[in-house]
């Protein structure tokens, strides 16, 4: 009894309804995959992905091919093939001109089949960055890291620009930390950890950011011990270690333990620094 209204819902003159019924076509998938295929509802899917006016409806065409395809990809070459479609030029190009449209939601299912996409060559990968360039000054969070994720994936073979890459980054990773309440800080600061452990003297000039404030939760406070003690240098160890021995007083007491444990590290690496 779902087939007749689904079919009608995908051809509703109403955005709305053709969202909803996007996202019916996965339930009905998921109480009768047979069903689901037989009735052609993928193929449906796809049309609607691709030509649809309204983003809300392309993106909720997509989620649920995915899903579906996904399932389907180990039983079905059909399904392979089409799970191969949406990682070609035309496609993943189709998606990144209309990402303006999409809700943030929407934005980071795109970014995220984008972050799969092998680009041909380096152009490519210039202009795929070149038109998600505004994404890392974007308002929310997700959307940002998402971004930076497709930065990083293209740019994994080039290491001259993947350099670059972490210079583009290290602003808006900061921003967010400061700006978003403690889960979001920590989610980001566990992505500015990884990328300080690998390039320490890039954000050695950046240490100011990583002091701890007093009305952090312990696992925030934790890790920016963490990155200070990673971006210590001949440089800016005095400053750091001074900061630190400011939180050995904490009456925090794991703080305070990881403070002391940390300043013992930076003496450790043995700079030739005053005081230390």
């Amino acid at each position: 009894y779902l087939i007749g209204p689904l079919g009608s819902g995908l051809k509703d003159s109403s955005a709305y309804v053709r969202t909803v019924a996007a996202f019916g076509v996965l339930k009905l998938y998921h109480i009768s995959a047979a069903t689901c295929i037989d009735a052609d509802f993928p193929a449906m899917l796809k049309h609607l992905m691709l030509n649809d006016r309204d983003a809300q409806v392309v993106a909720n065409c997509l989620s649920a091919l995915q899903e579906i395809w996904s399932s389907e990809a180990n039983s079905s070459e059909v399904a392979s093939r089409e799970i191969d479609t949406l990682l070609s030029k035309p496609v993943i190009y189709y998606f990144l001109n209309r990402v303006r449209e999409f809700s943030e939601w929407a934005q980071c299912l795109v970014l995220e089949l984008v972050a799969k996409y092998v680009p041909s060559d380096s152009n490519e990968v210039f202009d795929i960055m070149n038109l998600l360039e505004d994404r890392l000054q974007h308002a929310n969070g997700a959307v940002v890291l998402a971004t930076i994720k497709v930065f990083m994936q293209l740019t994994l073979s080039m290491t001259d620009v993947h350099q670059q890459v972490y210079e583009r980054i290290k602003a808006p990773l900061i921003t967010l930390v400061s700006t978003g309440g403690p889960e979001q800080s920590y989610a980001v600061l566990s992505h500015l950890h990884l990328l300080v452990m690998r390039a320490p003297m890039l954000f050695s000039s950046d240490y100011k950011h990583f002091y701890c404030h007093y009305n952090e939760p312990t696992y925030v406070k934790k890790l920016k011990l963490e990155m200070l003690t990673a971006v210590a240098n001949e440089n800016n160890t005095y400053e750091i270690v001074t900061e630190l021995c400011e939180y050995v007083a904490n009456v925090d007491i794991p703080i305070a333990r990881e403070s002391i444990r940390a300043v013992g590290k930076i003496a450790l690496q043995q700079y030739d620094v005053n005081a230390i």
